[in-house]
C-alpha cells in the first residue's frame, strides 16, 4: 500500500536518515551552483564561405557559382532549402559589414551568371527559404536591396517573396 491509500501506515523516517538526505540535498546544490554554463559555439555554420574573407572579388564569384551549381542539382525542394540556408545565416553572422557587402555583391554576380534553369530553382529556393529562417533573410534581403542600385549586371537579381 502506498500513503495515499493508507496514512495510518506511514513510518516516520529516522533523524539521522532525514538529516544525511538534507545533506545530499545541500551538496547537489553547492555542486549546481558552481557549474559553468556552456560556452557558445561560434565556429562559422559554412566553413566553405568563412574560408573567403580576403579573397579577391573574381574567386568569390567563382566560389558562387559553384556553389549555386551544386544547389541546384540537388533534386529535392527542401534538401536545396536545406544547402541554401546555412550559407545565408553564415552571411548575416560576418560583422564586418564591407566584407559582408563584397560577399553579398559577388553572390549577385555569380548569380546573373548562371543558366537559366539554375537561376530559377536558386529563385524557388531563396523563396522558400524564408519559412525556415525569415529573420536571415529579410537581414540579407535588406543588403540585396542596399547593393542592387550599384552592382548594374545584377539588375535582375531575384528579390525575395515577403
Amino acid at each position: 500500500m502506498t500513503y495515499r491509500e493508507n496514512p495510518s501506515l506511514r513510518q516516520p523516517v529516522e533523524r539521522e536518515v532525514g538529516e544525511q538526505r538534507d545533506n545530499e540535498i545541500a551538496r547537489d546544490v553547492k555542486k549546481a551552483r558552481g557549474i559553468k554554463m556552456a560556452k557558445k559555439d561560434d565556429r562559422p555554420v559554412d566553413a566553405g564561405l568563412a574560408a573567403l574573407v580576403g579573397k579577391s572579388e573574381q574567386e568569390l564569384i567563382d566560389f558562387w557559382k559553384q556553389r549555386f551549381g551544386l544547389i541546384a542539382a540537388i533534386p529535392v525542394d527542401t534538401a536545396r532549402v536545406g544547402a541554401l540556408t546555412p550559407q545565408l545565416r553564415e552571411l548575416v553572422r560576418i560583422q564586418n559589414r564591407e566584407e559582408r557587402k563584397r560577399l553579398t555583391a559577388a553572390r549577385m554576380k555569380a548569380f546573373v551568371q548562371l543558366p537559366g534553369d539554375q537561376q530559377e530553382r536558386i529563385t524557388k529556393t531563396r523563396q522558400a527559404a524564408y519559412n525556415v529562417d525569415r529573420a536571415v533573410l529579410e537581414e540579407d534581403q535588406r543588403m540585396v536591396d542596399e547593393l542592387l542600385p550599384t552592382i548594374a549586371e545584377a539588375r535582375n537579381y531575384p528579390t525575395a517573396a515577403r
